[in-house]
């Protein structure tokens, strides 16, 4: 119980907050006309971020299996 209670907190920080600043920065980088390597460096966390979170959406759901 406790591990889908901490599965499902870290989705909710990651979708409600690293990965809209995340978006957040990539658009002030494009507006601010940063050079294309850095914002290829944001793009690719990401990336990274969204990997993260279909994992741990599949973990909640093996948890989620195990409890029924």
């Amino acid at each position: 119980m406790q591990a889908l209670h901490d599965t499902t907190k870290k989705l909710a920080d990651l979708k409600g907050f690293h990965v809209p600043v995340l978006l957040k920065t990539i658009e002030d980088f494009e507006k601010a006309g940063v050079d294309e390597y850095f914002l290829e460096v944001e793009r690719q966390k990401l990336l990274k971020l969204h990997v993260l979170i279909e994992e741990l959406e599949a973990k909640a759901e093996r948890l989620i299996k195990r409890l029924d």
